[in-house]
């Protein structure tokens, strides 16, 4: 419950964390999402290790990499792009975030990893859960993405830590 309710707060910081000001777009939800991995990491198993203030640096990276894949593709911001860009935007976010974890936090399985992305791919896809009114916005992907792949991580690391 712990997770499910950091990553809520997680990706709602993120959302509204554009009203800021437009630019925070391509920084601040990583940022955010790194800091609220570190907190439930150090909260939860009493550790701090070398990573903890490397996460949220490799995590704006992982999501800058995200927008930028998606900017890359549509070239232009009123194209409306098709799913398989924000599913490989998922991946290629998960995979940078997920190797700085694995190297600087805690160390998972091969197989872990692989579901773990293959999880961020299939959560860029919450971009398409919008109102009724037709019109996309980033809130169901800030919170889908960030709650789901803090679920993930808490999950596996719990299954290291306890078997």
């Amino acid at each position: 419950m712990q997770l499910i309710i950091l990553g809520i707060a997680s990706g709602s910081l993120s959302y509204f964390s554009l009203e800021i000001h437009e630019s925070t777009l391509f920084f601040l939800p990583g940022l955010l999402f790194g800091i609220a991995v570190i907190i439930w990491f150090v909260y939860r198993f009493r550790r701090k290790p070398f990573g903890i203030f490397i996460i949220p640096v490799i995590s704006t990276g992982a999501y800058y990499a995200a927008v930028y894949t998606v900017l890359l593709e549509i070239g232009d911001i009123d194209i409306k792009p098709d799913g398989v860009i924000f599913v490989l935007a998922g991946v290629v976010g998960s995979g940078i975030l997920l190797s700085g974890v694995h190297f600087l936090l805690q160390r998972l399985s091969v197989s872990a990893l692989i579901k773990l992305i293959l999880l961020g791919g299939l959560l860029g896809l919450s971009i398409y859960i919008h109102p009724s009114s037709g019109s996309i916005t980033l809130l169901p992907l800030y919170l889908c993405w960030q709650t789901g792949m803090m679920v993930g991580l808490g999950y596996f690391w719990e299954k290291r830590f306890h078997g």
